[in-house]
């Protein structure tokens, strides 16, 4: 008696489908929303070298300046008139921090591993609520 061949079982069905085209809208509705929620005069660029805080630069647009640090003098950050910061001179051997690009929203980060600075883009009223509890934290 022949065997009947097995039915074969779809790599994928429409409710896989489904399911990942929600969670993929979800995800580009929450980007958009996070995109206009602070206004470009609200942002903060915050330096950290090795995990402390050093500055933290207004992303006023118009204003564009350098920026080189006493603690890692072979890097150099631009703001630019639109008001987005980059890394733009280091002396790491791979250079992924000054091919990052520019940062100009909310929550994108960069960083440069070998000299351990990073450059993180955050809300004034983020840091400013944040600072707060740091503050009752101390008491």
């Amino acid at each position: 008696m022949p065997e009947s061949p097995a039915k074969k079982r779809p790599f994928y069905r429409r409710a896989d489908v489904l399911i990942l085209a929600v969670i993929v809208l979800i995800a580009v509705v929450w980007l958009l929303l996070l995109q206009k929620s602070v206004p470009p005069s609200e942002m903060v660029a915050v330096v950290y070298i090795d995990q402390v805080e050093v500055a933290r630069i207004d992303l006023l647009p118009e204003h564009e300046q350098d920026f080189v640090f006493p603690e890692r003098p072979a890097v150099r950050l631009h703001r630019d008139a639109s008001g987005a910061i980059q890394f733009v001179e280091s002396d790491c051997p791979d250079k992924v921090c000054i091919n990052t690009g520019k940062l100009h929203l909310p929550y994108q980060d960069a960083a440069c591993l070998p000299n351990m600075m990073v450059v993180s883009i955050k809300s004034r009223d983020k840091l400013e609520s944040a600072d707060a509890d740091d503050v009752d934290l101390a008491r």
